[in-house]
């Protein structure tokens, strides 16, 4: 089963186990059993280590928490040797798997606790694999159990006296992960079953994660250290979309030990799709939100299955070896003595005997103390040392009830004592799985969009068997109960949000739900509290006879859920009534945006209406195709008459809606203490009608946070699913296909495509054609839209911008955010405005539409003009989100921020005086110095794709650095270095390049690093290339570079003469249009005359 080769090329040899022979079988049947559980089932040679595993850990990789939790947590062994055998099984040399052990070694180097030198005497193999050129993928399996590793000394005195020690370090701690390390591309993946992922900003974010991702941080620092890489140059990520270990587990009842199998399982998948690997943007694209619960159903995670086909590889290698073996290593002798086991039982009972002889519980499983859960003493009392505690008669692992804790510190700050905190966290334990049963019942009947809590925290003392009546709370008390909520169902502040009994109500949905079943006098008692706030209930309704169950009814309907109209239709008192009771964080937006009060009602009345569906509804993002209909029919800001399809009113919405004022617009859905008071709420016949209303499973099931907005539904999603084709997540407009999945459509009805007009292609008919070639294009940034899709479908079919072909199509064009930037006439100077009469204004004219389209599609340059934040991509030609705001804080993006608004010109739809624009540093292809023994070339902004041209004319002595897989900016460093160096930047090129070059993306954000670390840094990577200038004659340079030379090299205005064409075209619009409405005032001055 294994292959003839390890990683790196060394051969593998197999090391026969022994077997004890006849004559050393113990006479006692303790001896007997002992010696066989110890004994070891296989030794396993892989890449110069042996990795051996003992009897008793063999058959222990089948306990599970419910059948034996002492023994559910796989060791070191265990897990080393699985992933081992699973690599070797697909013959791969390039993938090498370390130790646990190692991975320990690199965290400590990592930490600065060990040295280079003491980790390659202890990991000497380790070592030198991992610096073979032959392996490029490194898997590290991490737990969080990070002993200070010894000395190389220190282990050698060590096994002298107790060689199992060096063989067996540390065997288990509480939790498991798996690192991937891409040498080649320098990035690196965490992979954890055990993430809890929160939403915000319809963004999941990981709210929590175990200790074993720290640890891996650690190790892949070690690692740099090993491979003399700079700290930081490695892109690390870890990936929130993968399946959970409990959550996805097929196997109920091993809930708290099903790391270990997930991190094998989870190992063999990726194996098995070899391109997950070789996909040029990582491993961290093919487990995308998306695709997730694809890979639920692809994987089928079952830890107990899994833990089978653990044995059955290990016992499959120990068959190959020797075909004659015993299961187990069981050998008539010890049979007649010991019995034959029956069972999976029958053994662990043999291990179970053996531990309780031995006065231990498991203890030889838990290494070390402090590096794992174990029980690393002896006597029987519960002090923090034993590995259970016991709450009502069941045992809880202390490692589990301690990460409860560490989760969520703030509830037990006032419980002083251990055991009382450990009490508490076993009481919230054990109603987890009822509390979450019985609110997924009641969600199901409930409005897919508003649900009760699934997992309720109590105060001490209160269970969900034992809760107040919340209607007689005290407001000492109701602060009690709330302080679990308070970031989510209460962020406002006590002060400013009225009386405390108009909360109470809320407290009573949170931990009670129904208001259904409570008695008369308390309902009463919700009644009479709510005429102060009058948000349930008006004065003048005080004199009704009002029923428990009328009182009920009302309670249930503007507490448990909350239904919203469609938000274009309000009136300025409707919205009014919406905004009353909104939290700080929104009612900071219209501060922020003028401290004038007349000024705020104008804003909320322009501007309200979008953000009252974004903090009630969801996202923009998120709006069907019907929604989007509706909204432009209903919307006055949008210019409903002008706006007959989807695509132009939603570029429309988020120029108006997305405002970067509106980022941090708060959710609002499951926060019944921010919504209007009912008579603003829409009537029977004003319901908001949604597509995916009969769904009650309308919210992404992955967040555990409180706020949680809608999953996307189009009305489309239904016509698509004919083709095989699903919404797409990151855009706004219509649906397109799955990643990896193919249209099924009847060829003969799809058109030729160097027959459609890409620019005015309806999203439906778009679809078919969205490949993944075409949404992965490197040329795609951060800011893309639909628009930018369609530009490279356009080039692809044989479409170019650089003639005049497309003049006609230029104002459709401009709405590519991926090249343009788009606003308001309240906002700064950008290329497509959005007027008051919600009509467009184009700035640029259309050559400079198409020039801009030609050097971001077809040249590739570093930046299109006036948009820098759409180049922030990394080598591998994946957008990073975190690099936008880098991008912020280039030239042209700072003095675009310092721009002011429109004049006032504009203001009154007259098109404004073009602002000149800031380009990209210096000429965006070529440099024009020149060294007395060469042409100098500036390879900052040279096309990626010509790149190579540069290369394949060097020696091969320059470009010993440079392989298959090199990055382009690797790439730019060493042609840099040999044509000129990089002194001949200026501090703008050198600023320019550690925006755009991804391997500064830490560094930069460094007190004190200025441009002469930058030149330093490059040198630094380029250290290994030979001093030689390669500098010529500038006709000995690549065709392509010369042609461009001899294009703009002598023409110094260029850029004065484009933008005086420019400014001449824009006045004689603005003189167009002061004729056109001259004349109209002429007109309507002859038609007063006649009426007079």
């Amino acid at each position: 089963m294994s292959s003839p080769h390890s990683p790196g090329g060394a051969p593998t040899n197999h090391v026969p186990a022994t077997v004890a022979s006849s004559e050393d079988v113990p006479e006692t049947r303790e001896e007997t059993r002992n010696k066989w559980l110890n004994s070891v089932y296989l030794t396993y040679s892989y890449s110069g280590r042996n990795i051996s595993i003992t009897v008793k850990d063999f058959i222990a990789i089948l306990a599970t928490t419910r059948t034996y939790p002492r023994h559910s947590w796989l060791n070191d062994d265990q897990i080393d040797l699985a992933l081992t055998l699973v690599a070797d099984d697909t013959g791969r040399s390039d993938i090498l798997i370390l130790s646990p052990r190692a991975g320990q070694g690199l965290a400590s180097l990592g930490l600065r606790q060990n040295t280079l030198i003491d980790f390659t005497q202890i990991n000497p193999d380790a070592f030198q694999q991992m610096s073979s050129d032959a392996v490029r993928w490194i898997v590290v399996p991490c737990t969080d159990a990070l002993p200070v590793e010894p000395t190389a000394e220190e282990v050698a005195e060590t096994a002298k006296n107790h060689p199992a020690t060096k063989q067996h370090p540390s065997k288990v701690s509480s939790h498991w992960g798996l690192m991937v390390i891409d040498k080649t591309e320098s990035q690196a993946w965490w992979l954890d079953g055990h993430l809890t992922l929160g939403r915000r900003r319809n963004k999941s974010y990981i709210q929590h994660m175990y200790r074993a991702g720290w640890t891996a941080g650690k190790a892949l620092r070690g690692f740099e250290i090993i491979m003399e890489r700079v700290s930081g140059q490695f892109t690390a990520s870890t990936i929130k979309h993968v399946p959970h270990d409990e959550h996805n587990n097929g196997y109920r009842d091993d809930a708290a030990s099903g790391c270990g199998p997930w991190v094998v399982a989870m190992f063999q998948y990726i194996l098995n799709h070899h391109e997950f690997l070789e996909n040029a943007h990582g491993l961290k694209h093919a487990f995308t939100a998306s695709s997730r619960e694809e890979h639920n159903v692809n994987l089928a995670f079952n830890s107990l299955r899994t833990r089978e086909r653990m044995q059955a590889i290990i016992s499959a290698e120990l068959e190959r070896e020797d075909p004659t073996v015993f299961p187990y290593r069981l050998d008539l002798q010890k049979m007649r003595v010991l019995g034959i086991p029956h069972s999976v039982h029958g053994l662990m009972q043999l291990v179970l005997e053996s531990e309780r002889d031995s006065g231990t519980k498991g203890g030889d499983r838990q290494g070390s103390k402090g590096h794992g859960r174990g029980d690393n003493d002896d006597d029987d009392d519960d002090d923090d040392d034993d590995e259970d505690f016991f709450y009502e008669g069941k045992s809880y692992h202390k490692w589990l009830l301690r990460e409860e804790i560490n989760a969520n510190p703030g509830l037990y700050t006032h419980v002083f004592s251990r055991n009382q905190r450990y009490n508490l966290v076993c009481q919230f334990l054990v109603e987890r799985q009822v509390n979450d049963d019985a609110a997924a019942a009641a969600a199901a009947a409930q409005n897919p969009y508003s649900k009760n809590w699934a997992t309720r925290i109590y105060p001490k003392g209160f269970n969900k068997d034992n809760l107040p009546d919340f209607s007689t709370l005290t407001k000492a008390e109701a602060q009690s109960w709330e302080g679990p909520y308070r970031d989510s169902l209460f962020s406002q502040d006590p002060e400013e949000r009225g009386p405390f009994e108009s909360y109470l109500p809320i407290l009573h949905r949170t931990y009670k739900g129904n208001f259904s079943t409570e008695p008369l006098e308390a309902l009463q008692r919700y009644f009479r509290n709510d005429m102060v706030s009058e948000v349930a209930f008006d004065k003048s309704e005080r004199g009704l006879p009002w029923t428990a169950q009328r009182l009920a009814t009302r309670l249930n309907e503007t507490y448990l859920t909350l239904e919203v109209p469609l938000f274009a239709t309000l009136t300025n008192a409707q919205i009014d009534g919406w905004v009353a009771r909104l939290p700080p964080a929104a009612l900071a937006i219209i501060n922020h945006f003028d401290q004038d009060e007349i000024t705020q009602d104008v804003f909320w009345y322009k501007y309200g209406r979008g953000l009252l569906h974004r903090m009630f509804v969801g996202e923009l993002d998120d709006m069907s195709a019907d929604d989007i209909r509706q909204w432009r029919e209903a919307d006055s800001c949008i210019d409903p008459a002008s706006t007959n399809d989807n695509e132009t009113a939603m570029v429309k919405m988020k120029i108006l809606y997305e405002r970067p004022d509106f980022e941090n617009v708060p959710y609002l859905r499951e926060s019944p203490l921010h919504w209007p008071h009912r008579r603003h709420r829409p009537g029977p016949r004003e319901k908001r009608k949604r597509s995916e209303d009969d769904d009650s499973d309308g919210v992404d099931k992955d967040d555990t946070n409180s706020r949680k907005r809608p999953k996307t539904k189009s009305s489309e999603f239904d016509k698509a699913a004919e083709f095989g084709k699903v919404p797409d997540s990151n855009d706004v407009f219509a649906t397109v296909y799955h990643e990896g999945s193919k249209p099924t459509q009847d060829p003969k009805t799809i058109q030729d495509p160097k027959t459609i007009d890409w620019s005015m292609i309806s999203d439906l008919d778009l679809g078919p054609y969205l490949t993944d070639e075409v949404r992965h294009d490197p040329r795609i940034g951060n800011t893309f839209n639909r628009y930018s899709y369609r530009a490279i479908l356009f080039l692809k079919h044989g479409g170019t911008f650089k003639n005049n072909s497309q003049e006609e199509r230029t104002t459709i064009w401009v709405r590519d955010t991926n090249v343009f930037t788009h606003g308001d006439e309240s906002g700064p100077i950008v290329d497509l405005t959005l007027l008051s009469t919600g009509r467009f204004y184009v700035r640029p004219v259309a050559e400079e539409i198409l020039e801009r389209m030609a050097g971001k599609y077809e040249s590739e340059p570093a930046a299109p003009i006036g948009d820098p934040e759409a180049l922030v991509v990394d080598e591998s030609g994946a957008p990073d989100a975190a690099d936008k705001d880098r991008a912020s804080k280039t030239p042209s993006a700072s003095i675009a921020q310092k721009e002011k608004r429109a004049p006032k010109a504009q203001k009154e739809n007259r098109a404004p005086k073009p602002q000149k624009e800031k380009s990209a540093p210096k000429n965006p292809t070529i440099d024009k110095g020149n060294a007395s023994n060469g042409h100098t070339v500036n390879f900052l902004h040279q096309p990626d794709k010509e790149l190579d041209d540069w290369l394949s004319d060097l020696p091969a002595s320059a470009t010993t650095q440079i392989k298959p897989t090199t990055g382009i900016w690797l790439k730019r460093t060493l042609l840099q270095k040999l044509f000129g160096g990089f002194r001949v930047l200026s501090d703008e090129d050198l600023e320019y390049w550690e925006v755009y070059d991804t391997r500064f993306r830490e560094r930069r954000k460094q007190e004190g690093w200025n441009s002469a670390q930058l030149v330093a840094t490059l040198e630094h990577y380029v250290k290994d290339t030979p001093e030689m200038d390669c500098r010529g004659p500038l006709e000995s340079y690549p065709k392509a570079y010369v042609e461009r030379w001899k294009t703009w090299g002598g023409k110094e205005d260029w850029k004065k003469v484009r933008e005086a064409k420019r400014k001449r075209t824009a006045k004689e619009q603005i003189k167009k249009e002061g004729e056109g409405k001259g004349k109209k005032k002429d007109e309507k001055d002859e038609e007063e005359a006649e009426e007079k």
